[in-house]
């Protein structure tokens, strides 16, 4: 049971980080886009 429960954390703290990832990128665009003059939200 705890090897499982530690497995289902350690899946849960890669989706999260993927996702803050993510998040990241589509702000880096954001960011590129405004700099650049293209506001394309």
């Amino acid at each position: 049971m705890a090897i499982r429960k530690d497995t289902y954390k350690q899946e849960l703290n890669s989706l999260e980080s993927l996702r803050i990832t993510d998040r990241m990128r589509k702000y880096q665009e954001v960011s590129e886009n405004i700099k650049t003059g293209k506001n394309d939200l």
